[in-house]
């Protein structure tokens, strides 16, 4: 890491301080705002090497999900090494990331949920979705880069594309995968649904925990394979 008070104005020497976590040739990023990818503590986060704040490349050999240990001199430590890796989430209890690891094209393809101890052990996969999505004629592709746990860390949600490569207006769905007893299902789909920012309550009861927020654009237009074309705020 590098300290920098040469970005700090002069005014404000006494009250900040800004580190660049980061000097790597190669371009590296934090996780999108509302990305569950601190540590309860505070003292850990996951950002990312060879990607920006809207994903990554799924083929990029060099993408990586790196632990910043904020206590350590923010000493950056890779935690995936799997080419695809996308959607981090850590659990409540700053124990574990999952993420996934996408090897989707429309129509085909696997997404993988597996999850890490933050330290880097015991790393285990949790789902393995290569097949349609259990009582729909949909396979998933196009995984979003932002997934979301619940309160209680027994579920994990994601969205992405349903589209089989040639079909026009093909829709976009939200799935939730069961951590304990591994197991999915899709409780949202339509075409609107490209962008859609889904964030778990923070509620701790059992009936709330449930909740979720999303993000409906209206009016997007997309390519056959999923590809954005416009994105309409």
């Amino acid at each position: 890491m590098n300290v920098r008070p040469n970005l700090i104005p002069d005014a404000e020497q006494d009250q900040l301080e800004i580190i660049q976590l980061t000097t790597d040739a190669l371009p590296c990023s934090h996780i999108y705002m509302e990305a569950q990818i601190f540590t309860p503590d505070s003292e850990r986060l996951i950002v990312q090497r060879s990607g920006h704040p809207h994903g990554s490349d799924p083929k990029d050999p060099n993408h990586q999900f790196l632990v910043c240990d904020l206590e350590d001199n923010c000493r950056l430590t890779p935690i995936t090494t799997e080419p695809g890796t996308t959607g981090p989430s850590i659990s409540p209890d700053g124990e574990f990331l999952y993420y996934f690891v996408n090897e989707t094209e429309p129509g085909s393809g696997t997404l993988t949920l597996k999850r890490v101890r933050v330290d880097g052990t015991g790393r285990e996969t949790i789902y393995v979705l290569d097949h349609q999505i259990p009582d729909t004629e949909f396979r998933l592709s196009r995984p979003y880069p932002l997934s979301t746990i619940s309160s209680d860390g027994k579920r994990i949600a994601i969205s992405g594309f349903l589209g089989d490569g040639n079909t026009v207006g093909a829709s976009w769905g939200l799935l939730v995968f069961e951590i304990d007893e591994p197991s999915v299902r899709m409780i949202l789909h339509g075409p609107s649904w490209c962008n859609i920012h889904p964030q778990y309550s923070r509620q701790l009861d059992a009936d709330p925990s449930h909740d979720l927020m999303v993000q409906e654009n209206h009016g997007n237009t997309v390519s056959t394979d999923g590809q954005l074309i416009q994105l309409v705020s």
